[in-house]
Parts: C-alpha cells; structure tokens; sequence
C-alpha cells in the first residue's frame, strides 16, 4: 500500500486492531512483512529533555517505519499502552489534540534523514554544544534603524565564528542557564 492507501486502510478503524496487525507494505519493501516502532504520546510519565530527545530523534530517523500515535481530547484507554513500544512527551502543554506534538516529533525526526538536509547544518545547530543559537541577521543591512553588526559583514570569518560562538554563549547565560550547566 502506498502512503495515502495506508491511511485510507485504517481511517475510522479501531486503534487497537490497527497497532495489533502486522502490515504488509509494498513498493520499496515489496511484500516484506515489517514491525513498526509505535510511538505513543504521553504527557504525564516521561518527559524527555533537550539531550536525550536529540539523542532519540538520531536513533528514530533510522528506523523503517513509525507509527505516531496521538489522542484527541482525553487521549486513549489506558490498555493501548501494552501495545506501544515508546512513550515520550514534547513537554507539559493542554492542547485539544496529539496531532501538533506528532508534527514536532515528526519534523525532529524526518531532518534528520540523509538527504533532507545538509549533513553540515547538523553539526552547527543549537543545543550540539549545550548552547542557543547565536543570532541571525539578512537583508536589509539597516532596518528600523537597527543594524547587522559590522563584524559579521567583514568576510573574516575567524572573527565571525568567535563572534558567533560570544552571542551564542551570552544568549544562553540570559535564557538558559540551566545548558550551562551541563
């Protein structure tokens, strides 16, 4: 079944039929049966923190096939548990439904797929370092009179780095000390 069947094939059905079959994908893995890992969104039991989730979203873009399972309202019987092979919470938010934190758990995972984007934007990215980022800037160069700090329209890209590296542990030290820390 192709990505649009498969949802089609289990639009409406019961969850629990649906965790518990084994389904059979074409296409690419033609006729091979595969086990999803499912992923079940749970506010209350695990929260997982910046490091940890980095470290998981690694290890979940490597496998073949997820199922994001997310409730709607009060969520789901308390049995659909026993048939999940994770839980994880994005935060402590009261939302109306799962489907927002299966969008960011998704778009965690689905970058960091090869070819999604560039290897090298990986390395360079917040919290790789336990720091935020450091700020951006485009065009115009003076906006509202505010302007691109002169250093960073140098070409001198030594200068550019430590200026970069500076903002990125000065922006931490005011909004998250607690990286700091670690």
């Amino acid at each position: 079944m192709e990505v649009g069947e498969y949802y089609k094939h289990f639009k409406g059905k019961n969850i629990y039929k649906i965790l518990a079959t084994n389904v059979t994908y074409t296409g690419e893995s033609a006729g091979v049966e595969l086990k999803d890992l499912v992923v079940y969104q749970n506010i209350i039991d695990k929260k997982i923190f910046v490091r940890e989730y980095t470290e998981l979203t690694e290890e979940l873009s490597k496998e073949k096939h997820l199922i994001l399972v997310c409730g709607h309202y009060e969520g789901f019987d308390e049995r659909i548990r026993s048939l999940c092979d994770l839980e994880l919470s994005v935060g402590d938010f009261i939302l109306t439904g799962g489907e927002i934190p299966s969008m960011l758990i998704a778009d965690s995972i689905i970058r960091l797929i090869p070819g999604v984007i560039e290897e090298e934007s990986h390395l360079k990215e917040s919290f790789n370092n336990n720091l935020l980022d450091y700020p951006e800037y485009t065009k115009p160069r003076i906006y509202n009179c505010m302007e691109v700090p002169e250093v960073l329209l140098s070409g001198d890209h030594k200068k550019i780095d430590a200026y970069r590296l500076e903002e990125s542990i000065k922006r931490t030290k005011i909004r998250r000390p607690d990286l700091l820390e670690k």
